[in-house]
């Protein structure tokens, strides 16, 4: 196969003992946080590069599920086994809890546009709203249970559920959005206006500036490739890619929905689907040891990496600058693995040209008579009158 990428290993992070359950960057200071079922570590990519260990007390629900970095105010926001919200500042120091009084969250995502951080988890989706920090109050310091306000009917509405196979059909609008469903994965639209929440059989799209439910993707592929494990939306080229348990990757086209693809390189469970911003390739990872690139267009596997391990989450690393040019331009990426973290770099990708997607131009000579004409190009004319005369 014809390896379109050029991807090198950078760094690997040893220092846990026992299986992984999140993983945090934070760009400000180009640091990581890692957690397993008995401590979160604070590192960086190079030699000797932890820094803190934060232990959990024993026989606890504080063990954590799921963690995120809200840039606005430089804070760590994980979620306990509990469902509490335990905020900790960029050097791990826990600055406060808020107890939700819901199920275990699964997924966070912050919103920067609205500065609304979104969960979700056992018992749905849940909204809250960050406000700014008040006048006078010194930095670093944090007053959670002002600062963070609950939104418990943040998502609402009935919206129509579209099939691969089925017409669309009305939702029930006695059901409770809030409590809709298992969600494992959370992902905001490329300019945070959707809200994309995937159970392991539907995916649930919000809008993110009033919560209201659009519609919902169910039935999006046969029985035979298990459930829903990740997905990914394309919004330019209007594909919906989805990964499932069997390891096959399904690519649907959304308005209607339909098929448009099966990829099944893939030989376990897809664990995670991204996509690179600058060639639009779809980057999969699986628990058979392998990150693949895909090109869409051309319907072909791109690239492919053997990590040697089961990967069980991966996710692009944000450069240090926000400008739009180089967000684009982001090229690394971290594996998850059982306890093991390992990041890579993308130093360039081939992106393979497809001659039957380029519009065709339809070229037309348009002889102009002015008296400028020299007796050269005259000529040339009235032959070309002579020639279609006989023509005719």
């Amino acid at each position: 196969m014809f390896q379109s990428a050029v991807i090198h290993g950078e760094y690997e992070f040893t220092g846990h003992n026992s299986a992984l359950g999140a993983v945090c960057y934070n760009r400000h200071q180009d640091t990581f946080v890692s957690v397993d079922d008995a401590c979160l570590r604070l590192w960086r990519a190079q030699t000797g590069g932890q820094l803190r260990i934060v232990s959990l007390p024993a026989r606890t629900t504080r063990f954590i599920q799921a963690i995120t970095y809200i840039d606005a105010r430089q804070i760590f926001v994980a979620s306990a086994l509990d469902g509490a919200l335990r905020l900790y500042d960029p050097n791990l120091n826990e600055l406060a809890a808020l107890f939700t009084g819901r199920g275990t969250v699964l997924s966070l995502v912050f919103d920067g546009q609205h500065n609304r951080l979104l969960t979700g988890g056992v018992d749905g989706c849940t909204a809250w709203q960050i406000k700014p920090r008040p006048s006078g109050m010194p930095e670093g310091a944090l007053n959670a249970h002002y600062e963070f306000t609950h939104l418990p009917k943040f998502f609402h509405g009935t919206a129509i559920t579209h099939s691969s196979r089925n017409k669309p059909q009305p939702k029930s609008p006695n059901a409770s959005l809030g409590r809709a469903g298992w969600v494992e994965r959370l992902q905001l639209g490329p300019e945070n206006t959707r809200l994309y929440a995937q159970t392991r059989h539907w995916i649930d799209v919000f809008n993110t500036v009033d919560g209201a439910h659009l519609e919902r993707w169910d039935d999006l592929f046969s029985a035979e490739h298990g459930t829903l494990t990740a997905f990914v939306v394309q919004e330019r080229a209007k594909y919906l890619v989805c990964g499932t348990s069997s390891g096959a990757i399904v690519v649907l086209s959304h308005h209607p929905i339909t098929i448009v693809h099966v990829f099944k390189d893939h030989t376990q469970t897809i664990t995670s689907l991204t996509e690179h911003a600058a060639s639009r390739l779809v980057i999969s990872s699986s628990l058979d040891g392998s990150v693949r690139l895909w090109d869409l267009e051309a319907r072909r596997q791109a690239h492919r990496l053997n990590v040697g391990h089961s990967v069980h989450a991966l996710q692009w690393l944000a450069p240090a600058s926000s400008r739009a040019t180089e967000v684009e331009l982001a090229g690394r990426f971290c594996c998850q693995l059982r306890n093991t973290v390992k990041i890579y770099s993308i130093q360039s990708i081939l992106k393979e040209h497809q001659p039957c997607q380029v519009p065709v131009c339809v070229l037309q000579r348009v002889v102009f008579q002015t008296a400028l004409l020299t007796p050269a190009l005259t000529a040339m004319d009235q032959q070309e009158e002579d020639w279609r005369d006989k023509i005719l």
